[in-house]
């Protein structure tokens, strides 16, 4: 009917090009592509017919298509034994063969096909069994020779006729012929004829639903095992024939860890390296490798038996042989745990770079330089221990000022190849502490190593370490203004020692200079003594005529006991101090005054 009505609507046109491709690539290969013309195909319920594409997409997904042939096969390679390991590894582990239900339990048919096969096809088996084995199946057997067994099914109005082949037992039907599993029409036949199971062995079906068959266990390979069940004994001392895949991936693996050592060779040895690895590539083109074999053996021979062996760290010059035109090399020590070796480096990079920021402090602290700190460089000096004489020059100096912001903020990704924010302006702190929390939220809980941005429509981007080096540059500011406002109170103070008890009459014996000085020089941020988080800007944190804060008093008691504890001076803990957790110990001190 629509081919009448696409001939109407083309004129009655058959050389029309859309009329010859809906022929061609339609009309005439329905069995390919309409399911009930497919009855007679093994597919397994797989009715796709784009596999290849399927394929080549998940490939695509995997490589580039701009790598080079070489490095796009020994991707694959390589990707393929990674599959194949997780695969062994999860088919092997406990759990991954579904035990059958506890009804499925009691019948032996059916714990017996629970072993046999995956349990997608052990679902499809059992309810052909279970409908085999109920009122429901009512066959009539007829035997017709010696091989093909007609069986219809009575009270039926359909009269479907099934043949079995008594050998192989093969039949005819829809399910058989496109799952390749053991229908409800065997199942009956071999009940009734009372043979030794019910369900047909692995060996009458095809191996590929088989957990048992050779076929399917891709770390012995593929054997060509005839849809029958059998078992290999492999002798695995033997080694055969390494494929080229196999040759390739050894060979890559081997070039790739000799990268890494050369890399962290010194200038002299990675020469050295490099020019062994030229002879080597040479020998192997012109198929003459079996002459660098013979120079090692020689070397080897003419060394002295009762010469000890040196160390792997020590430095081995081997004369090369002239025949092979190999000149001087030198073999040095492989560089172990590389990883390692590179957070060392880092790490000491870091620390240099820190030194660096400090000394670049002091400079402008005594006026000896004129070029201020980047914030970066300025939230690196203030995430360490740092005191009024060394920032507060430094501060000053620092050329960005706070702003306030009126538009909420946005957080989104960084783009590859997006250039690094530079704010013109210090946000407020809770704005950045605002910030700072959304971008924890959001990175919490995801792989990799995204970078976050928090985007403010009137001011720009900013990335969570200058929103953090922000925190610290205000946090800083306020304890500069408190060191100022102790410094001018010690100015103003007058010490009456006349009216204090010992111990606690020594501030006379001190100068108001060598005072100031201590409170210029310490630490203002946080640090712990004594198993106490000590918050330095916050002992400079009174006023007159009032109570101490929490830090005052435990800073006290931690100084008292440092100084008079062989001098039988006892000290009476208030109700707070018995708290283990340092935030409970301050909020009940805070409480209570």
């Amino acid at each position: 009917m629509y081919r009448q009505d696409m001939l109407r609507s083309l004129g009655h046109n058959m050389k029309d090009p859309f009329y010859e491709y809906f022929d061609a690539n339609w009309e005439t290969c329905k069995e390919e592509w309409v399911d009930y013309l497919r009855d007679n195909v093994p597919h397994l319920n797989n009715h796709t017919n784009n596999r290849i594409e399927s394929g080549w997409g998940k490939i695509k997904q995997v490589v580039d298509r701009e790598d080079p042939i070489d490095e796009l096969i020994s991707t694959l390679v390589m990707l393929q034994e990674w599959s194949e390991e997780r695969y062994m590894k999860e088919f092997k582990c406990l759990g991954t063969r579904q035990p059958p239900d506890v009804a499925d339990a009691a019948d032996p048919e059916l714990v017996t096909l629970a072993v046999q096969l995956s349990h997608h096809a052990y679902r499809l088996v059992r309810g052909q069994y279970q409908y085999a084995c109920s009122a429901d199946a009512a066959y009539e057997i007829s035997i017709n020779g010696a091989t093909a067994m007609l069986l219809t099914k009575r009270g039926s109005s359909d009269h479907s006729v099934h043949e079995v082949n008594t050998k192989t037992f093969q039949c005819n039907c829809t399910f058989m012929r496109t799952l390749l599993l053991p229908c409800r029409h065997v199942i009956y036949f071999r009940k009734h004829q009372s043979c030794e199971s019910d369900i047909p062995p692995p060996k009458f079906y095809t191996a590929r639903w088989s957990l048992l068959s050779p076929t399917n266990d891709i770390s012995t390979g593929h054997l060509d095992v005839e849809r029958s069940l059998r078992t290999v004994k492999r002798n695995t001392k033997t080694e055969g024939v390494p494929s080229r895949d196999l040759k390739y991936s050894n060979a890559r693996a081997v070039c790739q860890q000799i990268q890494s050592i050369m890399a962290e060779q010194s200038t002299d040895d990675f020469k050295s390296t490099f020019a062994l690895l030229q002879t080597v590539e040479k020998l192997c083109r012109t198929g003459e490798v079996r002459k660098l074999a013979d120079a090692m053996a020689v070397i080897e021979s003419q060394a002295p038996e009762s010469e000890p062996k040196k160390p792997r760290h020590h430095m081995q010059r081997v004369q090369a042989s002239s025949e092979a035109n190999m000149t001087q090399l030198r073999f040095s020590e492989s560089a172990k745990k590389t990883q390692i070796s590179r957070r060392k480096k880092n790490k000491s990079q870091k620390v240099q770079t820190l030194q660096r920021i400090r000394r670049r402090a002091k400079l402008l602290s005594t006026g000896k330089s004129k070029t201020d700190l980047t914030l970066e460089e300025l939230g690196s000096l203030l995430e360490q221990l740092y005191c009024y004489a060394l920032v507060a020059k430094t501060l000053e100096l620092f050329r960005l000022k706070e702003v306030q912001v009126h538009a909420s903020h946005k957080i989104q990704r960084m783009n590859v190849g997006q250039p690094r924010p530079q704010p013109e302006g210090i946000l407020s702190r809770e704005v950045c502490t605002a910030a700072i929390s959304e971008i924890d939220m959001q990175v919490e809980g995801e792989e990799g190593n995204a970078l976050y941005l928090a985007r403010w429509d009137d001011f720009g981007y900013v990335t969570i370490e200058q929103l953090r080096a922000m925190v610290l540059v205000i946090d800083a500011r306020v304890a500069m203004t408190k060191v100022e406002a102790a410094l001018k109170w010690i100015d103003m103070v007058t010490i009456c020692s006349s009216a204090e008890e010992p111990p606690f009459n020594d501030c006379a014996s001190y100068p108001k200079e060598v005072i100031k000085d201590c409170v210029e020089n310490m630490a203002l941020n946080t640090y712990t003594t004594a198993g106490e988080d000590i918050e330095g800007a916050r002992l400079l944190d009174f006023c007159e005529k009032k109570w101490l804060s929490s830090t005052c008093v435990r800073a006290g008691l931690i100084f008292l006991a440092r100084h008079y504890v062989m001098k039988n001076v006892g000290f009476i803990l208030p109700d707070w101090y018995p708290f283990e957790e340092g935030p409970r110990r301050n909020k009940a001190a805070a409480t209570n005054g």
